[in-house]
């Protein structure tokens, strides 16, 4: 009868050999291949909803036509939806963590489009509160943050273009939606409007269908445990093949080997031996990201925009109008932006990717918050179209700037593992201020009869952005990791 050759050993040191198969998703992103159908996906994701949400403008121009109600009643319907949208930014975010992209995605849009067809039928504005502001914004938050953050997954060296085309469907949204949007509510009034966008954002089902998973793959591992006495427990693993993710490793050695420790180290990959180190189960919403103090900055400067940014959308037709500006000539105004929007997502996030540009991305991105405060208080003195459309062409190409690198510089910050939280975060704040902006400007239309002090307030917001954020820079490069 054979003996074992471990019987000794285990008995004197504990040991146990044993082979594990386990079969994780694929870390390598294909940048490029079926990469490109999901960047076409989320363009066109972005060009329905992002475009969409860019014309409240021309929607609250509407409701308030259709409704009657004051300028503060009827921008609670807007302010809510980017209120929901942005809260339900960390939620989203966790379920496509938990779940697929392509998952997310089609529960989002079955919201909208219910929200939409709803909100044709409602008898006042305030049902609008919950058809409008509440499921279209839920819906839009899931579909949303899915086809942002399915890009990030799929390119690595190619993320910045990647992001930055998929991004400009907002400008190409923003371009085509005013137009669209006045000849829907003149042909086919409030409620046929409604039905044929609803018809229009089911075609996000089509995009949620390309955001197909990464590819899954086994790997195979021997694992070897070492116990010399009960006081030291150290586990070593050595990698039979290529490297796993340390998660599933120490889900693997908890599983088979019932007295590893909990404290032991990660040892390098090359010699491919690894000791395990304990490490907890990924959080649906992981708050520990706010102790960085950089991270923490570009969460409180997003209130402070996106009061200014939402404001700014929703008023400038108002605006344009109180001038002097015609309603088609005013829906010009967004599209124009959307124009020069779409262009800086594509151009800058080329240009801000490359090798001796990128060490100053984020300087860069600060930058571009003081240009769009000056460009914001600018627009209250204007008084003729040209005027108008010449600063809404650098108001888009600078935000669009501003906008198309905020996952970049994220992932710069803490890495691609920490998008999807960083992402969803940075949305709840975002929220706060897209509610703050719209209600904000309403009372003072309300209150002084016009919206010059709405922009002037927009543009300190602005202002005030960009200096916070100007605080996490420095702390940045203090601690040498300037982007």
């Amino acid at each position: 009868m054979d003996s074992n050759p471990n019987d000794g050993k285990e008995g004197e040191k504990g040991n146990i050999d044993t082979e594990i198969d386990i079969e994780e998703n694929t870390i390598d992103a294909p940048d490029g291949g079926w990469g490109w159908l999901v960047v076409l996906g989320s363009f066109i994701i972005h060009a329905i909803q992002g475009g969409l949400e860019r014309s409240n403008g021309i929607l609250y121009l509407q409701m308030r036509h259709h409704f009657g109600q004051s300028a503060t009643d009827t921008a609670w319907v807007l302010s809510l939806y980017s209120l929901i949208c942005r809260f339900v930014g960390p939620i989203s975010s966790g379920l496509c963590t938990r779940y697929s992209f392509r998952v997310v995605t089609f529960l989002g849009v079955s919201l909208t489009v219910a929200g939409m067809l709803s909100s044709g039928f409602v008898p006042t504005v305030q049902y609008l509160y919950l058809t409008y502001g509440l499921v279209v914004g839920v819906g839009c938050s899931l579909s949303y943050t899915a086809c942002i953050l399915v890009v990030g997954h799929y390119f690595n060296t190619r993320r910045g273009i990647a992001i930055g085309v998929a991004a400009s469907g907002v400008g190409f949204g923003c371009f085509a939606w005013p137009p669209v949007l006045r000849a829907l509510f003149e042909y086919f009034g409030f409620r046929g409007a409604f039905l044929i966008i609803g018809a229009i954002v089911s075609h996000v089902y089509i995009c949620g269908m390309l955001f197909m998973p990464l590819i899954r793959r086994k790997v195979r591992i021997q694992l070897h445990k070492i116990t010399p006495d009960k006081d030291k427990n150290e586990t070593t693993v050595t990698l039979l093949s290529q490297e796993i993710k340390s998660k599933q490793l120490n889900e693997a050695i908890s599983k088979h080997c019932e007295n590893s420790s909990e404290n032991s180290k990660m040892l390098s990959s090359d010699s491919k031996t690894a000791k395990t180190e304990h490490i907890p189960k990924r959080r649906f919403i992981d708050l520990t990201l706010f102790r960085n103090y950089a991270f923490t900055t570009m969460c409180g400067q997003m209130v402070l925009f996106a009061l200014s940014y939402n404001l700014t959308f929703v008023y400038l037709p108002a605006l344009a109008k109180d001038q002097g500006i015609s309603e088609l000539e005013g829906s010009y105004l967004i599209s124009i932006t959307g124009v020069f929007d779409m262009i800086a997502r594509i151009s800058m996030s080329a240009l801000l990717d490359t090798k001796h540009v990128k060490p100053y991305r984020l300087i860069a991105y600060n930058l571009t918050l003081f240009v769009t405060a000056a460009l914001t208080v600018a627009m209250p003195s204007l008084h003729s179209f040209f005027h108008f459309a010449f600063t809404c062409a650098l108001f888009g190409f600078v935000s669009g700037t501003y906008i198309s690198q905020l996952a970049l510089i994220m992932v710069d910050i803490l890495g691609i593992s920490n998008l999807a939280s960083a992402f969803g975060l940075n949305q709840l704040f975002q929220g706060i201020g897209m509610l703050l902006g719209p209600v904000i400007g309403g009372l003072i239309r309300d209150f002084l009869g016009n919206y010059y002090l709405s922009f002037y307030c927009g543009s300190a917001s602005t202002f005030a952005a960009g200096l916070l954020l100007m605080t996490g820079n420095i702390w940045l490069r203090r601690r040498g990791k300037a982007l």
